[in-house]
């Protein structure tokens, strides 16, 4: 009879070593893209739901700006924003209309709450927040009752230049999976402004770009202004000292939504 040979210790050991060291190299990888991906998606479903409620809002007033929308009319005295208080003379009649166009959790203080960006720097967050039904929290926001840069001429010139967005009516962050880590500009965390029409536009992105670079609409004068600039603040991760507020600009108008960062 012939004896079967199995397996000895050692090469069993040497299998097993050889699988954890291929686990170790593939499958960080893999979580680390099944993260960007689930970031994305979260992304683009709360850009979806903004988008539509703001341009909703102008729509059914059948005006030509968000500024004359019965929602805004309630900023009497230039804005409302985060850091004021909820019942204070702007944001008292202003806030609760949003309940109308979205579905809102809550609206209050958000006081603790700890965000990074994107150099690593770590900040708080002190004031109040627009916690969404979803979990998203748009944990800073600003919406004025007028854009003092708004003008005609300025709003031809953008338009000529390609840009949609030709002046600013608000602007807020947005942590897209809430309280969940990483809390992280780039990450989950992204900026992005409100535009005369009621769409959303990304921070540091073409319309974004252009409305700043009139009445320069050189390229160099705009691309100083994306996300994939080298200045601290608008870029993304073309400066290693970058904050990541030009993120959401750099992620859709130049990367096409691919978070290869």
């Amino acid at each position: 009879m012939k004896l079967k040979k199995g397996f000895t210790l050692a090469e069993a050991l040497v299998t097993l070593v050889i699988i954890g060291v291929v686990a170790a190299i593939t499958i960080p990888p893999l979580v680390t893209k099944y993260k960007k991906t689930t970031w994305i998606k979260a992304l683009r479903v709360n850009y979806q739901i903004l988008n539509q409620g703001f341009t909703k809002m102008v729509a059914d007033n059948g005006v030509d700006f968000i500024w004359d929308t019965d929602v805004f009319s309630n900023i009497k005295q230039g804005r409302c924003q985060s850091s004021h208080n909820i019942q204070g003379t702007n944001c008292k009649n202003f806030l609760p209309k949003l309940y109308d166009y979205f579905k809102i959790d809550s609206i209050g203080t958000l006081d603790g709450y700890k965000f990074k960006y994107m150099n690593g720097t770590e900040n708080i967050h002190t004031g109040n927040a627009i916690k969404l039904a979803n979990g998203a929290i748009i944990i800073s926001y600003s919406f004025l009752n007028f854009d003092e840069n708004y003008n005609t001429e300025r709003c031809k010139a953008v338009t000529e230049a390609g840009g949609k967005m030709c002046a600013i009516a608000g602007d807020f962050t947005i942590d897209i999976n809430g309280l969940k880590e990483p809390n992280t500009y780039g990450r989950d965390i992204f900026e992005f402004l409100l535009t005369e029409k009621g769409r959303v536009v990304p921070y540091a992105g073409n319309d974004f770009a252009i409305y700043y670079a009139y009445p320069d609409f050189s390229i160099q004068n705009i691309n100083i202004r994306k996300g994939s600039s080298s200045s601290i603040y608008y870029s993304c991760v073309s400066n290693p000292n970058a904050q990541g507020a030009g993120c959401s600009g750099y992620l859709i108008d130049v990367l096409n939504w691919e978070m290869n960062y």
